[in-house]
């Protein structure tokens, strides 16, 4: 979490994919929610933040980055917003939405934190989550297997994660994209503004060979690119 409180600053400018997961998830939002509270788990600096508050919904925006808050308290107004540890989140009241964008594919224990995401929610509550899945940085993958050391789980995976931890599928949507960038060495540059730094080190030389050989597998006509797999999913509390 350290990396994103150093690159809260640049984050925004930098997110431009993520911020095109979120605009592409907040097509499942509910119109209106008036009368409803909520809570946001990784808001980060308020990509999709400034989208749920314009459902009227009650929020409560969260962030373990202090520096990530403080900027998006400053994006947007239309909320509350506090430190909260989504992987184990401590408060006092049940609400009756939850939401995450760019979160859930660094969860290390989904069954465990799914399970206390569901003891958050009333009875009727839904869960809408925005993320990416197998298939994201494939290329990379391809050329440094584990390079990004993340365990990427596929769509069936989260799907059957969540129901173990108790809820009904009620939809999910994969959406596979490419994004073009000048050249492997900008699309790293890209990933260190973010703050998505959880990649095997690796020294000068190899490094140097690995973007060289990147460039020249995977450069199209109008720059290097990279797959990103979108993954959409809302769920319901289910029956015990």
């Amino acid at each position: 979490m350290s990396s994103f409180d150093k690159r809260a600053g640049s984050y925004e400018g930098a997110a431009k994919i993520q911020a095109e997961l979120a605009d592409w998830g907040s097509e499942w939002l509910e119109l209106n929610l008036s009368g409803k509270t909520a809570i946001e788990f990784g808001a980060g600096t308020g990509l999709f933040t400034q989208f749920i508050t314009n459902t009227g919904v009650d929020l409560t925006a969260t962030d373990l980055s202090p520096a990530m808050l403080a900027e998006g308290q400053q994006r947007v107004t239309a909320c509350r917003w506090e430190k909260l540890d989504a992987w184990s989140p401590k408060t006092s009241s049940r609400v009756d939405r939850l939401y995450s964008a760019s979160l859930l594919q660094w969860c290390k224990n989904p069954k465990e934190s799914l399970e206390q995401w569901r003891e958050l929610l009333t009875p009727t509550g839904r869960v809408l989550c925005l993320f990416f899945i197998k298939g994201t940085l494939g290329e990379l993958e391809s050329l440094h297997p584990g390079i990004t050391s993340l365990s990427w789980l596929d769509a069936r995976e989260w799907n059957h994660a969540f129901e173990r931890a108790g809820f009904e599928i009620l939809r999910a949507e994969e959406s596979l994209r490419k994004f073009f960038h000048e050249d492997a060495v900008d699309l790293l540059r890209n990933l260190r503004a973010i703050g998505a730094t959880g990649m095997t080190r690796l020294d000068a030389n190899h490094l140097r060979k690995l973007l060289c050989a990147y460039d020249e597998s995977f450069r199209g006509e109008v720059g290097t690119y990279s797959t990103w797999n979108f993954f959409r999913l809302e769920v319901a509390v289910g029956s015990e």
